[in-house]
């Protein structure tokens, strides 16, 4: 669980079931603004939703990918496709982790908030 989430779970406590809704509504992650940044630039959308080691990565290797593309040391064609491949599959990887991700963190921020009521 992330430190986001520990933060609202203390929050939560005490609250009633209102108060606890609207901390979520506040705290949630809108998957498709995710979707958007990520189909926008792969890593953007990790940024969003506070996975900046994906992120990065996700950047990085997509960086590599177009650098790759663009190299024309006769006319490598080889080199072309692989930065290509690279940066289309960081891509899909990218917008698909984010729905993935934010999804994910939506359901354990509900299940950190209103966890309290089954435990009574």
């Amino acid at each position: 669980m992330d430190l986001e989430i520990e933060k609202v779970k203390k929050l939560a406590k005490g609250k009633d079931d209102k108060e606890k809704l609207e901390l979520y509504k506040t705290y949630k992650k809108s998957k498709a603004l995710a979707i958007i940044l990520s189909f926008l630039f792969p890593g953007l959308g990790q940024i969003y939703l506070g996975k900046l080691d994906k992120a990065i990565l996700m950047i990085v290797l997509a960086i590599v990918g177009l650098i790759l593309s663009k190299v024309r040391f006769g006319l490598i064609l080889s080199k072309i496709c692989i930065g290509i491949f690279i940066y289309i599959g960081v891509r899909i990887w990218s917008i698909l982790d984010a729905y993935k991700t934010a999804k994910l963190h939506n359901l354990e921020l509900y299940e950190a908030i209103f966890e309290e009521n089954s435990e009574e």
